[in-house]
């Protein structure tokens, strides 16, 4: 077994082990906050759900604060090195703007920013864990369900009502509770909006810069602009044609087969190219590599992740069947602008 094999099935363990773990965050689920002449049951349970989710900000606050002081120190040693050149107009210039700047401005500023984060955080936890593609608007402007749906039972799919109930669920769940006042609002929709496109997009461009070790191929044949039609072994691994991206059925690609061999029965069991995708996205590219240099904390400890989610595994197939077909960019419809394959509905 090579060093990356082995690095592989360490990680794997790790995601899929601490069940308790995981059942205990099953049990973090959304609640609705009451309303006029609810019960004391509901009130009781809804602050539980306020203490869950305040020790989550906690730990979220710790995890941040560890990931600035690694920043601060690689800023630090980059600094000594490379100590920057500041005429004195500038400091003057520098000074004078903010003595002008009065301390609420400079406050509610700083207060925006950290909101804004927040929410680029909670879109871009959101866009790989639980839903690729942004919901409808609607869903964010519709109020948590009373009780929540049960995300993890599969007759939520039985009828358009309880799948609207359980994506609403999910969205609630995905979210810290002090940005739910905010999530019906056109500012917070559209910061959403842009944090998920960015996750979406930093995790393609890593992607492509690994694909050729992952699926051993030149790696020059998944840049964004190469064109991938001229390379039949990388479009027949998806088994796309062209005028045909519209009814294009994911379960007939070749490379969710071990050997390439379509079978039914043995889908997703080419688990070792499965779990280098996987591993990109929450890892980073580099941990495909034994020697890697060390570097921020990966998404697996930041978001505390046990398991791997349905939508984690969705977002890291769907990415992998996008890097071998044609298209050059993914658009935020999920729409191939070049292969018509409907990427929104792969899954």
């Amino acid at each position: 077994m090579t060093d990356s094999e082995s690095d592989l099935n360490s990680t794997s363990s790790s995601i899929h082990s601490d069940s308790d773990l995981a059942d205990e965050s099953n049990r973090d689920q959304p609640v609705a906050p009451p309303s006029e002449g609810a019960s004391m049951e509901h009130y009781q349970e809804y602050i539980q759900y306020l203490q869950l989710q305040h020790g989550k900000l906690q730990q979220c606050n710790a995890m941040l604060n560890e990931n600035n002081n690694v920043l601060n120190a690689q800023q630090l040693k980059c600094s000594r090195k490379h100590p920057p050149k500041v005429s004195s107009s500038n400091t003057i210039s520098s000074a004078s703007q903010l003595s002008s700047a009065g301390p609420s401005t400079a406050s509610t500023s700083s207060k925006n920013s950290d909101t804004e984060k927040l929410i680029l955080s909670a879109a871009k936890k959101y866009s790989i864990t639980t839903e690729m593609f942004l919901p409808d608007k609607v869903i964010f402007q519709t109020n948590c369900p009373d009780p929540p749906a049960e995300i993890s039972n599969p007759n939520h799919y039985a009828k358009k009502s309880m799948e609207k109930d359980t994506l609403v669920t999910e969205l609630y769940a995905s979210i810290d509770f002090v940005l739910h006042p905010r999530m019906q609002t056109n500012a917070f929709y559209n910061q959403f909006r842009t944090g998920m496109q960015q996750a979406r997009s930093s995790f393609i461009n890593g992607l492509r810069s690994v694909a050729g070790s992952i699926f051993n191929m030149l790696n020059e044949y998944f840049m964004s602009k190469f064109d991938r039609n001229s390379v039949p072994q990388v479009t027949q691994l998806i088994r796309w044609e062209t005028g045909k991206g519209k009814a294009y059925d994911v379960f007939k690609a070749p490379i969710l087969y071990p050997d390439h061999v379509v079978n039914e029965k043995r889908v997703f069991k080419d688990w070792l190219v499965f779990a280098k995708v996987i591993k990109v996205v929450v890892c980073g590219r580099m941990s495909l590599f034994p020697k890697a240099r060390s570097g921020p904390p990966p998404y697996t400890k930041i978001w505390q992740l046990t398991s791997c989610t349905p939508g984690l595994i969705a977002f890291g197939i769907t990415s992998m069947i996008f890097v071998l077909s044609p298209d050059q960019e993914f658009s935020g419809d999920g729409v191939g602008a070049i292969s018509s394959i409907l990427y929104h509905s792969v899954f």
